[in-house]
């Protein structure tokens, strides 16, 4: 059985390798395609300063004041998330956990994140189940960064500049002289998206990996 179909098992091994190079290069875009932002203008991502590690006994307060979106109504129900612009300096291996907290309409969710998930100057995304677009739109609405045990030097920070509508964020009980960089989104329902793009991708991998091994098939067959 071992030699019984060389070619159809170099074709398998051929599609699972470009397959494996197709997954490395998209499906970070490919998960990324859920999440719609809700307005076109980005944040300032210019004349940043750091928050400081994000260590135990660490609080940033800031208030969103998100009041309009470009997106439509029917959008507009979809989960809230935000996408924090973070650093970890050169994606050094960090510790310990933080909180991202939404709070609005009386309400709040608190999500735990781990340091070593985050990469460096990325935008970290947070959703929060348990809100829609709608509640924080127009509303008293506010996030809060709290470090839990994090250590000095083995811990990652945020990212702080102003920001055209935000009022400045709270650290420590005093006002930073700036705002938390962020950009909000929802996150819709993409899973038919990403079925057919992984569909495609071993489509894809199955017609290279034919190509290849017949042309290396032909040659042989011609001696």
């Amino acid at each position: 059985m071992k030699h019984r179909h060389p070619l159809i098992i170099q074709w398998l091994a051929v599609a699972g390798l470009f397959f494996f190079i197709l997954f490395v290069l998209y499906h970070e875009q490919i998960v990324r395609y859920q999440y719609k932002p809700t307005h076109v203008a980005p944040a300032n991502w210019i004349d940043r300063q750091l928050t400081g590690e994000i260590v135990a006994g660490f609080v940033l307060e800031q208030p969103l004041a998100l009041t309009h979106t470009d997106l439509p109504p029917r959008e507009r129900r979809h989960v809230f998330c935000i996408g924090l612009l973070m650093s970890n300096y050169l994606n050094r291996r960090n510790h310990g956990e933080f909180t991202v907290a939404l709070s609005a309409g009386g309400r709040a969710q608190v999500k735990a994140l781990r340091a070593r998930d985050v990469r460096d100057n990325a935008l970290q995304m947070v959703c929060f189940d348990e809100f829609r677009l709608i509640d924080v739109l127009g509303q008293d609405a506010r996030l809060t960064l709290m470090g839990l045990d994090g250590r000095p030097g083995r811990s990652v920070t945020g990212w702080l500049s102003p920001q055209p509508g935000l009022p400045s964020a709270i650290r420590g009980g005093e006002p930073a002289g700036a705002a938390l960089v962020f950009d909000t989104f929802v996150r819709a329902n993409s899973a038919p998206f990403q079925h057919n793009a992984y569909a495609l991708m071993i489509i894809a991998s199955l017609v290279l990996s034919l190509m290849a091994v017949a042309s290396r098939a032909g040659p042989r067959a011609a001696r």
